[in-house]
């Protein structure tokens, strides 16, 4: 199975930030700084924490900072160091 993850929860809010929660559903751990972290395909650099690891099963909840609006209808992408990715759709406050 590996190094796996699945985005859980991605909302907007106004302040200019998005916040995710990701589950590690593989079988290894994974380091949050080697996250590569995309708002309709442009990368969000900035977000925290952004270093640690999280084991199998835990989950992250991340602070993103957005420099694009982000609602209505805006893809959340979350990809991992093995290239394995995950989508969601972020909800609107």
């Amino acid at each position: 199975m590996g190094m796996q993850i699945r985005i859980e929860a991605a909302r907007f809010y106004p302040s200019s930030w998005v916040n995710a929660t990701i589950r590690n559903t593989g079988t290894v751990d994974f380091n949050v700084g080697r996250l590569g972290i995309y708002i309709d395909g442009n990368l969000e650099p900035t977000y925290e924490p952004n270093a640690g690891t999280v084991v199998p099963g835990e989950t992250v909840t991340l602070n993103i900072t957005n420099t694009t609006a982000a609602c209505p209808n805006k893809v959340l992408k979350i990809s991992i160091e093995t290239g394995l990715e995950d989508y969601k759709t972020i909800t609107c406050p």
